[in-house]
């Protein structure tokens, strides 16, 4: 029997539909926004394979013909390769997600969005970023979400929010962004919007404007943020374990001294390449003085336990 939680999201509806299908996987989620209709799922493995240190994760969004009413035909019967846009829209996923994922969580995990209808009102990245954060909170799959995305677009010097594809076109700015819950709140309200992510472009507008413009788009996400939490609430399962990760304060107290004065430095250099090529200096030397330290530490640790030993 399938869950639906619904909200208003700029004056325009925005449904979830949970337990429907994939039901096999950890976390699956339909948005209907008005006739676009995106099918998200997340899947992670409860195991981690040998001598994985890092979050294997993959994001794959695809637009499968048949949601614009077309068929594959002629020589070529099937899907062809991700597009750019399929491309571009699979990283703004990651890009927004992956920080997101416990530190020491290394299982192996997917995001597939598909989307299977779509008009020319409601934007399919929108729905597939709402998705994605919806199936990973409804899971058992540890994040610290929820989160949302908007696009941002002014004419005639008012902010809109998800203008359709013919608006776009007259936007002096068209800016996408994703908003994390945070709290407490430090603005009176219950909890503050943070940004998380952001990608745009704008014709010559003044930086203010894009400030305005980020602001204006963290407060219209608060119902997308309100309605997961609600689902979650509802039919969410406990995340699974991490084990904590034990960090080293003395090496790192030793990396930070040395690495700080250098990044300063580098980063308030106007120039491009000079800044990478000083960072690049910093990163090699840190590298190898924390290669070192780290073994002199764990070679004092070991001696110690020796004497204590005898």
């Amino acid at each position: 029997m399938s869950t639906i939680f619904s909200a208003d999201f700029a004056g325009r509806n925005i449904t979830l539909k949970a337990d429907y299908v994939a039901a096999q996987a950890d976390g699956a989620m339909l948005v209907y926004y008005g006739d676009t209709v995106v099918l998200v799922t997340a899947v992670s493995l409860k195991s981690i394979r040998e001598g994985v240190d890092f979050l294997p994760l993959t994001v794959d969004y695809q637009e499968m013909t048949f949601a614009a009413g077309k068929i594959p035909g002629g020589f070529f019967k099937r899907e062809g390769r991700p597009n750019e846009r399929e491309i571009l829209t699979s990283r703004i996923i990651d890009r927004s997600i992956r920080p997101l994922f416990p530190k020491g969580y290394y299982s192996e995990t997917q995001l597939i969005a598909t989307v299977l209808s779509v008009d020319k009102e409601n934007d399919s990245v929108v729905a597939a970023m709402l998705g994605a954060s919806a199936a990973l909170e409804i899971s058992n799959i540890p994040f610290k979400g929820p989160i949302a995305g908007v696009r941002v677009g002014r004419i005639d010097g008012q902010f809109i929010c998800n203008p359709s594809s013919e608006k776009i076109q007259e936007c002096e700015i068209n800016i996408f962004m994703v908003g994390r819950k945070v709290m407490p709140g430090k603005t009176g309200k219950a909890y503050d919007v943070e940004l998380v992510m952001m990608e745009g472009d704008a014709k010559e507008v003044a930086e203010n404007v894009i400030v305005d413009a980020i602001q204006f788009g963290l407060e219209a996400i608060r119902p997308l943020i309100d309605l997961q939490d609600k689902m979650r609430e509802a039919i969410g399962k406990a995340k699974r374990p991490v084990a904590e990760v034990v960090k080293d304060e003395e090496l790192t107290a030793r990396v930070s001294g040395e690495a700080l004065a250098g990044l300063k430095e580098g980063y308030s250099m106007p120039r491009k390449l000079e800044r990478y090529s000083k960072l690049g200096e910093v990163r090699e030397s840190v590298g190898t003085m924390a290669h070192f330290v780290k073994k002199l530490l764990q070679l004092s640790k070991n001696w110690k336990a020796k004497l204590y030993a005898a």
